[in-house]
């Protein structure tokens, strides 16, 4: 056998180096009759000639694509550049819609890749020509192994090691949209008559209604702490229309009036946007003083930028929430974005610093974004060294349990009692089985394309971990744009929401339309044209379903859109990143939630369903009979509406607090007073006072004996009492 002609070749995994000789082409097959006589025709495109290191040769055989070759472009082959079978004839020969279906004359799919010589084109083939080339398969999975328990014994130490040696029982964790003693949510009447069903009771001696939360005595002098969490700037914002007195909140932070704040408000993002304005001294500085008198306006002008607040956006932490009483009013300060209420409320609560320190020890501060400073230094390591079969694996299953444990849980986690900790665990790995079916199939049909370990780019494979991360991070990107619903009433309620909503079309579009061209290149559009065609088939079908609307959650977007991006392009690393992690956030935050839902579930809590409300039979200027005092408020039932046949009560919220539930067409708040001390005390403070006091009034259909089975309720209608000023509700319903 001849050893002239030498050949090197890779392994499957192209990690290995083999040498091995073949008998030269001209020689005959003397010594094996196995070898067949045309095997160097047959095989020459799959082997390169080994040269030896002593002959002369002009450069060291460098690594692009799958293959070790002397060009300095990715190889030509019929894998990434070929021309088009279906064109037998003059390609201008055939009409704009032939070639829009059948693609262009000649295929081109190629990655990503950079000249040689150049510092792009080192960055991008280390991995490849260094760490993978010079360590074997096992070496690789060790470090990766040992690498990851580094990182998980990190995120121990910041995440779990301090909330399992927390002593103090007494502190309250809270999410931003958390009340304390209130159930979450639109009220009305969920706590019944005076908040009885939930918890609160009145104490007559003292006046007060007690928050459940305020244990003893000792609770309500001290107050209580109660732990918020991070990124509370924007957690207490209302979806769901809400109705306070005689406004209509919505994408509002329900925050009610200012350093003195009704019950109902939502303490942690009142925390965050109670802020502590520095005083501010006039300037006594004279005018041949003109660079300290600029430097003090300068120095104001920040101090009016910065906000103190009680807590950090970042890290949450912990306050003193202390009960104060019934009040008259809850005013806001000028320039607030706090919600006004002019009336009295039976319940309120103020907000002070903690005298213990926030920290890790004491489980007040949040330490969600160190652990995600770790993620997004071992995530970047990782997925820009190995190989992209291992990488992605090992992102999406980190990213996933990264995003459902720590960044945005879809359950409270009380540090002091393991069991909701050990229940978010069993909730994760519910969803998580399913997860990992879908992403195998994804990657096997769609992403292996693009990712693939053959012609991997390194460069871009750090772009698509970026927007792989803008994706995940779904509650700290995309979520806090101004844009909740692509209608034109939820749009034009949102400050900046068409702007905003402008802005990610033309993102799309531009995506959209060069991912197109891509696709029409690497001549796919004729397959993924007949694939979303059935997508928005289906779409259509379930949309037209009676008594559902259509819901496109993000992680169905993600499903949907990841395979028109399976190309090998730049574009296809940038697209498929977001819409991943789309898809590991969606599920991780919002488990696997239906693409139809109810009417009632699309309302998200707010009125429109349910059986409409009574009419209110108050004229505009009442009959008084006492010259002093109104006293009468009536109501009629509509009769043409038989849609709850066993709704033949009423339930009456004033203020916002459910105080009569009955059958009566008419009462007076006389006999309201005389039935119920809290609402007498609330009055007769009130008038102490204030020669009127404002009632918000709105009322429902309920059943007299279960008021929780009720209808909607009217908007709010305004009595000053007692002299009896009245003013009709807007039309709708809250």
């Amino acid at each position: 056998m001849s050893l002239k002609h030498k050949y090197i070749k890779l392994d499957d995994n192209n990690l290995e180096l083999e040498t091995f000789s073949l008998p030269s082409p001209r020689e005959g097959n003397t010594t094996s009759s196995e070898i067949p006589e045309d095997f160097h025709q047959r095989f020459e495109s799959y082997f390169q000639p080994y040269v030896n290191s002593k002959e002369e040769h002009p450069q060291d055989p460098i690594v692009v694509g799958g293959i070790i070759n002397d060009q300095n472009i990715v190889s030509q082959g019929t894998q990434f550049r070929y021309p088009n079978e279906y064109y037998t004839c003059d390609y201008k020969s055939h009409n704009i819609f032939q070639r829009l279906w059948h693609g262009p004359e000649n295929v081109v799919d190629e990655p990503p890749s950079y000249k040689e010589d150049t510092i792009l084109f080192k960055i991008d083939q280390f991995p490849r020509i260094w760490f993978q080339y010079r360590l074997n398969r096992s070496v690789r999975y060790v470090i990766l192994a040992m690498f990851t328990f580094i990182q998980i014994l990190l995120i121990t130490i910041f995440f779990v090691w301090p909330y399992a040696n927390i002593s103090d029982d007494s502190i309250l964790p809270l999410e931003c949209n958390s009340r304390v003693g209130y159930p979450s949510g639109v009220l009305n009447n969920k706590c019944g008559v005076n908040y009885e069903k939930c918890g609160f009771q009145y104490d007559k001696k003292e006046n007060v209604l007690i928050n459940p939360a305020f244990k003893d005595k000792r609770d309500l002098e001290d107050g209580i702490t109660i732990r918020c969490p991070a990124l509370c700037d924007q957690g207490g914002l209302i979806y769901a229309p809400l109705s306070v007195g005689n406004q209509r909140i919505r994408y509002r932070n329900y925050i009610i009036g200012d350093h003195v704040y009704r019950g109902d408000t939502y303490p942690c993002s009142a925390a965050y946007h109670h802020y502590e304005k520095p005083h501010h001294e006039e300037s006594t500085l004279k005018r041949n003083h003109p660079y300290a008198y600029a430097k003090s306006v300068v120095k104001r002008s920040l101090q009016k930028v910065v906000k103190y607040s009680l807590i950090s956006k970042f890290t949450g932490g912990c306050i003193k929430m202390k009960n104060a009483g019934a009040q008259l009013d809850f005013p806001t300060f000028e320039g607030s974005e706090n919600i006004k209420f002019d009336s009295f409320f039976p319940d309120s609560f103020v907000l002070e610093k903690t005298k213990l320190q926030s920290s890790f020890k004491n489980g007040c501060l949040d330490p969600r974004f160190f652990v995600l400073a770790i993620n997004l230094v071992a995530f970047g390591i990782v997925f820009y060294l190995y190989e992209s079969s291992v990488a992605f694996w090992w992102l999406v299953v980190e990213g996933y349990w990264f995003q459902s444990m720590i960044m945005d849980p879809a359950l409270l986690v009380d540090p002091r009692d393991w069991s909701t900790f050990n229940e978010l665990i069993s909730l994760t790995m519910q969803k998580f089985l399913p997860l990992c079916f879908i992403l195998y199939v994804l990657y096997d049909k769609c992403i292996k394309r693009t990712l693939n370990d053959e012609y991997e780019s390194g460069i871009w494979k750090i772009f698509m971990l970026i927007t792989f991360w803008i994706g995940l991070l779904n509650n700290i990107t995309f979520d806090r744009l101004p844009v909740d619903r692509l209608t034109i009433s939820d749009l034009k309620e949102q400050k900046g929401g068409i702007a905003a909503t402008v802005f990610i079309l033309s993102i799309i579009i531009v995506s959209a339309v060069t991912q197109a061209i891509n696709v029409w290149k690497a001549n796919l559009f004729k397959r993924y044209f007949k694939l979303y065609v059935g997508f928005i088939a289906a779409l259509s079908l379930l949309g037209a379903l009676p008594g559902f609307g259509l819901r496109i959650h993000h992680y169905i977007l993600g499903l949907l859109l990841i395979p028109g991006c399976s190309t090998r392009g730049r574009t296809a690393y940038i697209l498929q990143g977001v819409l991943l992690g789309l898809l590991v956030n969606g599920i991780a935050r919002w488990d696997f939630a239906s693409i139809i839902e109810t009417q009632r579930a699309l309302l998200r809590g707010s009125a429109g369903d349910l059986a409409k409300p009574p009419i209110f039979d108050i004229p505009t200027s009442p009959k008084i009979k006492d010259m002093n005092m109104f006293d009468e408020i009536s109501w009629k039932l509509d009769s043409a509406d038989t849609s709850i046949s066993n709704f033949d009560g009423v339930s009456l919220l004033i203020n916002d607090m459910e105080v009569y539930v009955g059958t009566n067409t008419t009462i007076s708040i006389s006999s309201l007073k005389n039935e119920n001390q809290l609402f007498a005390d609330l009055i007769y403070g009130a008038l102490l006072y204030e020669n009127n006091v404002k009632l918000y009034l709105r009322i429902a259909r309920c059943d007299p004996l279960d008021s929780s089975k009720r209808g909607d309720y009217t908007n709010a209608g305004t009595l000053i009492y007692p002299y009896g000023n009245w003013t009709m509700p807007l039309p709708g319903v809250s």
